[in-house]
């Protein structure tokens, strides 16, 4: 079964049909089809049914496609909002980490001054039990080590160590 010969025996057909009467006569043109042309015609036919069945088919299938590509489009939103907002809160997590740390070693600082505090307070009530010294709160640090390292030197000087 060859369309393209069945295609061409009925154009064929269709040129050989055309008659060409006078405007008066008031004859009616009569055709004589052939098998042949009965033949072409059921091919040609049932190749275009054939094709619209494959069309269909294709339709759907194609139909299928673009349901999937669009649950696979919804999918991949939906994963990238999920990632956006996991990146956000990620980020939002490391903020409120780095707050955190920056409060831990401000806490940091605060005790090592308290123990700082603490440990001249007690060297300042052996040295006021000792030669009466008495800690002046205005003067700063170094001070108070020159206040802490002079009476050490007397106390090396005078051998109470």
């Amino acid at each position: 079964m060859n369309i393209d010969k069945d295609i061409e025996i009925i154009e064929n057909f269709l040129d050989i049909t055309e008659v060409v009467l006078p405007k008066y006569s008031t004859a009616k043109p009569k055709y004589c089809v052939s098998e042949e042309f009965k033949i072409s015609t059921k091919n040609v036919l049932s190749e275009l049914e054939k094709k619209d069945k494959q069309l269909k088919r294709e339709k759907a299938k194609l139909k299928v496609l673009s349901k999937i590509n669009k649950e696979i489009f919804e999918e991949k939103e939906k994963y990238k909002k999920a990632y956006e907002l996991e990146t956000y809160e990620r980020q939002k997590f490391i903020e409120e980490l780095e707050t955190w740390k920056k409060i831990a070693e401000k806490l940091a600082e605060k005790v090592e001054e308290i123990a700082y505090e603490m440990h001249l307070d007690k060297i300042y009530a052996e040295l006021h039990n000792c030669n009466g010294i008495e800690r002046n709160w205005n003067r700063g640090k170094e001070a108070e080590i020159k206040d802490i390292i002079d009476w050490a030197r007397k106390e090396v000087d005078n051998g109470n160590t």
